[in-house]
């Protein structure tokens, strides 16, 4: 009662600062550097888009009232759009400014679309080259909080409806953070509800028992329930993957569920009173399940070498949501089972003769056909070698966001319509006696820039020379041809003074308060974490080749840069992780069945799974990304479970003196069912998560649903040949 009461508190958490890499130093350089600078996602676009064209006055009306309105929100700290702009303009009395669009003055829209279309720096920033689509740039406060960004959506929601502009688009952290929250709360719902509906109808076509289906659901559920009471008493929100902690719980408990159930009414077959059952059971299936569940929690524990927190925390939640279901589904089912009379869950005897017919095939399966299991273990682990060495980390936002939803429809019109999303941010450092202001200085960020912008991807640049090149423009009548870079210092040094005064309005946007430090602020399209890293080279090789070392240091930084090294950590990470749990599973089954041999036939089955997922990366042509990387933790954490129950029964035949080829027999015909019934389980219950409206969650459910049909595979056929081959007859090591 006291996990209900706690379900309330449970809170979802989404934000970009969780998936920065821990412990690098690029990450390092970036937090310094916005201790002089604000961050590079402070804002939020608000697109809007008028078929007929953007210079009407009725819709410049619309977009002006937005655009003041918009400022009165307490997160915002400015905005801007085409009729907040004022040029600046040079006369013979000094400079004045006149208005980008004169919205009162319909007769003059004509000279200023062609004014604007053809002046890149409002192109793909303010209004796209079409001239049917405008946008609202709000700057908002700096790291807004998941608890205000529902509200501060809902004021801009509210302040566009009002001003009749009521069709918009959304870009930035504050939005898909109340976007991607809403999403998580309601796939927490949805895939627990499909997933309890699964397992309920796959019990019923394997036991037609209504009790069983009792029993298993009150189990799994009492589990579910205290996992999330545990959540919400240690205050750990549920994230982005929060979806899969209902069926793996569900999964968990039922795969324990079903070990126990099988192992219990196959004494009562044979005899067994109902206490004497329920004692066997749990000497003889009560030890592995507990092995299973230990060795399912390393697994998960496998993803804590992540440098990422929310996959950290997955692993950490998952390793302790499986032993609280150890502890509340075991005893419980137990004491649950004592309850009923032997017909109310004993399954009738043509769907027990079905299983035993089929498994008896099985083993001699296994058997009669060793050479040929053997060579096709061989190829399936070429072709899983092959898909490997396909894998690509070329990942990119719009691939892992739910593009039936507003969130992922908003970001592809920005992507379309404007210059993209990704921050690409440039630090510039001065050296020696230089300061960020001299001529020399802008000079060498000028270059950058005009090559920045020869790659084509990279847009809404913006540095201390584009202050400068605009102010020559507006010298010549605000000529598009004339935004160009002044040509000698001295012409540089006319405009210097009025640079300093928008520069300390501005309030260190660009520039530093000692003028010890600047930037280069611009946006990349989403092309693709590797594409983006092999231009980022590049750079690197550009800067290093054409800029002055002596007078200024360049250095790339800025979130995009962050987020995307999760790339080169993702690989490090994974291989680690399950080296790790690869070491300490194989110990554990070494120590648990006392042998060396023992413990390699529980290593092999148990790595060729892990092969076969990576390679479907590979050849399926799925980046692999930190969400991806769970899959790897989730696959190994639960197939080894099947291998323990296996080679734990075998163990327990040896011992009461049964051959090598006894020992598999009874095992397969007592266990093998058993493996069936949990991986059709498994498959089920990870593959409803094709109905989750994220790209990310459909991939994960879907590889690890096949992964599990390679596990059981890998169980029941390759585990006898190894047994055989490496115990021609039983001797002790």
């Amino acid at each position: 009662m006291a996990s209900i009461a706690l379900l309330p508190q449970l809170k979802f958490e989404f934000d970009f600062e969780q998936f920065f890499p821990e412990g690098d130093e690029d990450l390092a350089f970036y937090k310094d550097f916005i201790q002089d600078f604000e961050t590079d996602n402070n804002f939020l676009l608000v697109g809007v888009e008028n078929e007929s064209g953007v210079f009407e006055q009725s819709f410049l009306s619309k977009l002006q009232k937005s655009t003041t309105d918009l400022r009165d929100i307490p997160q915002v700290k400015n905005s801007q759009s085409i009729t907040s702009i004022r040029l600046p303009f040079k006369t013979p009395f000094g400079f004045t400014s006149f208005p980008l669009v004169h919205v009162s003055e319909p007769d003059r829209y004509a000279s200023d679309r062609e004014k604007i279309l053809n002046d890149k720096r409002f192109v793909g920033n303010l209004i796209n080259d079409k001239g049917t689509a405008a946008v609202i740039l709000l700057k908002t406060i700096d790291t807004l909080p998941v608890t205000e960004s529902d509200l501060f959506i809902a004021k801009v929601d509210s302040t566009m409806r009002v001003n009749g502009l009521s069709d918009y688009h959304l870009l930035g952290r504050g939005f898909f953070q109340s976007e991607i929250v809403k999403i998580q709360k309601t796939e927490v719902l949805i895939c627990g509800i499909i997933s309890f509906l699964a397992v309920m109808i796959i019990m019923w076509l394997i036991y037609r028992k209504v009790s069983i289906i009792f029993i298993t659901l009150t189990s799994v559920t009492v589990s579910l329930i205290v996992f999330f009471g545990f959540l919400s008493v240690t205050n750990r929100g549920l994230s982005l993957m929060s979806a899969l902690y209902p069926v793996i719980i569900l999964i968990a408990g039922t795969s324990d569920i079903i070990h126990i159930l099988n192992k219990y009414l196959f004494e009562l077959r044979h005899g067994k009173e109902r206490i004497t059952a329920i004692s066997n059971t749990m000497k003889e299936v009560g030890l592995s399940t507990f092995i299973t569940s230990a060795t399912t929690a390393v697994g998960f524990l496998a993803l804590m070498t992540s440098r990422l927190r929310p996959v950290r925390e997955f692993g950490f939640n998952c390793a302790i949501g499986v032993m609280i279901t150890f502890i509340i589904a075991v005893p419980l089912t137990m004491a649950l089972l004592s309850y009923f009379d032997e017909h109310k869950i004993s399954q009738d005897k043509r769907s027990t003769k079905f299983w035993d017919n089929f498994i008896q095939k099985l083993y001699l399966f296994t058997k009669n056909n060793t050479k040929s299991i053997s060579w096709g273990t061989i190829l399936i682990t070429v072709f899983c070698f092959i898909g490997m060495s396909k894998i690509s980390t070329n990942y990119s936002i719009q691939k892992n966001l739910p593009l039936n939803a507003k969130v992922g429809v908003d970001f592809l019109f920005f992507e379309k319509q404007f210059s993209g999303f990704r921050p690409l941010e440039f630090a510039v450092l001065p050296q020696g006696n230089y300061k960020a202001g001299d001529y020399e200085v802008v000079k060498a960020i000028n270059d950058l820039e005009s090559h920045l912008e020869s790659y084509g991807v990279i847009g809404s640049i913006m540095s201390q020379a584009s202050l400068y090149k605009s102010l020559v423009m507006s010298s010549n009548e605000n000529n598009a041809e004339a935004y160009t870079f002044p040509e000698d210092e001295e012409s540089y040094n006319v405009f210097l003074p009025l640079v300093k005064q928008i520069l300390k309005s501005e309030s260190a946007i660009l520039v530093n308060a000692d003028n010890t430090k600047t930037r280069i602020s611009s946006r990349i399209s989403d092309i693709g974490a590797d594409s983006i890293k092999m231009i980022s080279g590049k750079l690197d090789g550009w800067i290093d080749a054409n800029i002055d070392s002596s007078v200024v240091k360049i250095k790339q930084t800025g979130t995009g840069l962050i987020l995307d090294k999760n790339s080169q950590y993702v690989k490090e990470n994974l291989i680690n992780g399950l080296g790790l749990s690869l070491l300490l599973i194989s110990l554990m089954m070494a120590f648990l069945v006392k042998s060396w041999r023992m413990a390699i036939v529980a290593f092999v089955p148990n790595f060729i799974p892990i092969l076969f997922a990576a390679s479907l990366l590979g050849w399926l042509g799925i980046d692999l990304e930190a969400g991806i990387s769970i899959v790897f933790g989730v696959v190994f954490g639960i197939v080894v479970d099947d291998t323990i129950h296996f080679l734990g029964r075998y163990k327990i035949l040896i011992e009461q003196k049964h051959s090598v080829e006894e020992a598999l027999h009874i095992t397969i015909t007592e266990t093998g069912r058993a493996l069936i019934f949990t991986t059709i389980i498994l498959f089920t219950a990870f593959l409803v998560m094709v109905f989750s409206s994220q790209p990310l969650t459909r991939t994960v459910g879907t590889l690890i649903s096949v992964t599990f049909i390679s596990a059981l595979a890998s169980d029941i056929l390759l585990i006898p040949v190894l047994i055989r081959w490496l115990y021609p007859e039983h001797k002790k090591d």
